[in-house]
């Protein structure tokens, strides 16, 4: 990597570290190069602005976990193992992510949620859809789906699948500002109405879906966000 590049990443990183310890309207450009003694020409020689930062940190998490998804798949593994990982893989709230979740929900507080949301989530879309589009098709060939165009398909999959993971930001912030906690019925409610409706719009057998385990999820975020 070039010392350019290096200089890039370092503030890419810093800022995301940054945005989850304190949100990111509360952190500046001055902060993010007091922690890595940079100037402020160093700074915008890569980047437009603070957001402009905030978006290179959603494509490199999405290119990331389409990365993942690819070390994880098998060759052996059944259309509905390759669908299910595919789908645990395109939703940003892991266990591998910690710290972006919290960035996450800082932007959901802030006031660049819809600029940043959009482009994240188009960034999921354009990584996971051509993977998608290649497991649905070989799904219809096997008899064990129904979609007859696998491409347009696989992109109203990922739209829901990043509607799915939004409204569980949305509710769990909703729900720890009401309450100081997570409510378990909450997500469990949520995840069963989308995966649902993810089996309606693919076809699939009913329950072949998984999406995530509420529990896991439940004690993810708890972990996280619940003080």
């Amino acid at each position: 990597m070039r010392k350019g590049e290096v200089r890039k990443q370092k503030i890419i990183d810093t800022a995301e570290k940054l945005f989850y310890q304190k949100g990111y309207d509360e952190t500046s450009v001055d902060d993010i190069l007091s922690v890595i003694n940079g100037s402020k020409g160093c700074f915008y020689y890569h980047f437009e602005s603070k957001m402009s930062v905030l978006i290179e940190i959603c494509c490199q998490h999405a290119a990331n976990a389409l990365r993942r998804y690819h070390e994880a798949v098998k060759p052996d593994m059944t259309v509905m193992d390759k669908i299910n990982l595919l789908l645990y893989y395109a939703i940003p709230i892991r266990t591998d992510t910690k710290a972006f979740i919290g960035v996450l929900f800082a932007i959901v507080k802030s006031n660049a949620e819809n600029t940043i949301f959009r482009q994240y989530c188009d960034s999921l879309v354009d990584a996971f859809a051509p993977e998608l589009s290649i497991v649905l098709s070989q799904g219809n060939d096997e008899d064990l789906l129904y979609v007859e165009k696998s491409a347009g398909v696989a992109s109203l999959v990922l739209l829901l699948l990043n509607t799915y993971w939004s409204e569980v930001i949305k509710t769990v912030s909703g729900s720890i500002a009401a309450n100081g906690s997570i409510d378990m019925n909450d997500l469990i409610a949520l995840t069963d109405l989308y995966r649902f409706a993810f089996e309606r719009l693919i076809q699939a057998p009913y329950g072949s879906i998984e999406l995530v385990r509420v529990n896991d999820l439940y004690q993810l975020l708890s972990g996280i966000l619940v003080k």
